[in-house]
């Protein structure tokens, strides 16, 4: 990646992308993790069983609804993001932007059981809505990296000459965005030096303007053996992390815990996940160990805890394991990103997380009916545990296959190259 002239790496406006990110994972992914507090409302609400209730979590995580447009674009986009404007300390500042997770879901808990007490269920959804529009002001602190690249060059000529916004094929090719300008200085973006070339992205001339769509999905990247490995590792850890905390608080409800131990459940597993993320965050950027080995340890460390509150049975004990669970489980998010940017590289990593997000979300969108499902006919959320915390430490225990995977992929690559030189010399 060409290096970009002015851009504040490592300081300035760069924690301004934090500061934004981290309040939007406080309220997006809050939310996502306390959706099983409402699922009990729904139950009662509708007189519906646990995999018709789970079904709305799971619609918007796996197809075009609005609020499943909304979370992707808000969450690759972030992420994308600090991976650019953080090179040094990028552990460290994905992990401060993601602990707004970590806050939200220890105060978002709390906050819906008594919205649901005060408002009911219908009121309870729309304050959640006014909240998640809040996040419009959090993304207007996102700032391109060719915002800085693009000077004036001729004074008053510029403003003819540039586009309002230039390409981001290299950074958001994985989130759909949108390009306008001028068919005028449209070639301005191909000249210049800064700027990538549009060849994966479609150029459509509406009234005189130039309007460039980058691909949403590169499913090219699966031809990269890291990427197909990564890929496997994502959907299977993701499975058993996030269903198990969507449907935790109806275990805890079939415990006998009370609706606002239920809450403080989840908010535990909220502050073991902010800890987990900077502790984590920071032993990564010492790089003492290869952080494919902590991700992998710390998924097995996760899937060991789900396991183990399944024999809990009373508060203290269940809030012992969730925080556990919290921990492990927020070191698990810190270092995703950063693995992925270690395993293909920050140009291919926009490409390959589009493609990695979608079958990770998959798990999401058939894990909770599935389960639901399985709850059903079983009559109990043992089995649940026992397949999330399953997933979880195979998940774990496959990330440390790595190294064949890298090797495998290194000399492929070799050989490739010696067959194009020999193409090249005959």
């Amino acid at each position: 990646m060409a290096e970009q002239t002015g851009v504040p790496y490592d300081r300035g406006w760069a924690w301004m992308i934090v500061v934004g990110y981290f309040f939007s994972s406080f309220i997006m992914l809050g939310v996502a993790k306390s959706y099983g507090i409402l699922m009990k409302p729904l139950i009662d609400e509708f007189n519906v069983d646990i995999t018709i209730a789970s079904l709305g979590n799971a619609v918007m995580a796996g197809i075009y609804t609005l609020g499943g447009i909304g979370n992707s674009c808000l969450y690759g986009n972030g992420v994308v993001m600090i991976g650019s404007y953080f090179k040094r300390i990028r552990t460290v500042a994905n992990g401060v932007a993601l602990s707004g997770a970590s806050v939200g879901t220890f105060v978002i808990p709390p906050l819906i059981e008594f919205l649901l007490q005060t408002y009911g269920l219908p009121g309870t959804y729309l304050i959640l809505g006014g909240l998640y529009l809040t996040i419009a002001v959090c993304g207007a602190l996102y700032r391109p990296l060719t915002f800085y690249a693009s000077e004036r060059q001729g004074g008053e000529n510029d403003e003819k000459h540039q586009l309002v916004t230039k390409d981001m094929n290299e950074y958001f090719t994985s989130t759909g965005s949108l390009v306008i300008g001028s068919m005028e200085s449209l070639s301005q973006i191909v000249q210049a030096d800064e700027s990538k070339k549009l060849s994966n992205s479609i150029t459509i001339e509406i009234c005189g303007k130039a309007i460039v769509i980058p691909k949403i999905f590169h499913f090219s990247v699966l031809k990269m053996p890291e990427v197909v490995f990564y890929t496997i590792f994502s959907f299977l850890v993701f499975f058993g992390y996030f269903n198990f905390i969507i449907l935790m608080p109806l275990d805890a409800a079939s415990k006998g815990f009370a609706s606002y131990e239920k809450a403080w459940l989840v908010s535990c597993a909220g502050i073991g996940d902010l800890l987990g993320r900077v502790v984590i965050g920071i032993v990564g950027d010492l790089r003492i160990i290869e952080r494919y080995k902590i991700i992998g340890a710390t998924c097995i460390c996760c899937g060991i805890n789900i396991l183990i509150f399944n024999f809990a049975t009373v508060f203290w004990w269940c809030a012992i394991h969730t925080t556990l669970y919290g921990f492990f489980g927020g070191a698990y998010v810190a270092l995703n990103s950063i693995v992925l940017i270690d395993m293909v590289g920050l140009e291919i990593m926009p490409k390959a997380i589009g493609v990695i997000l979608l079958i990770q979300g998959l798990g999401a969108a058939i894990g909770q009916p599935v389960e639901g499902a399985i709850k059903g006919a079983s009559g109990s959320f043992s089995l649940l545990n026992y397949i999330n915390s399953s997933l979880m430490i195979i998940g774990g225990f496959f990330m440390f296959l790595y190294p064949f995977v890298r090797d495998h992929a290194k000399k492929s690559k070799d050989k490739n190259d010696v067959e194009q030189e020999e193409e090249d010399q005959a």
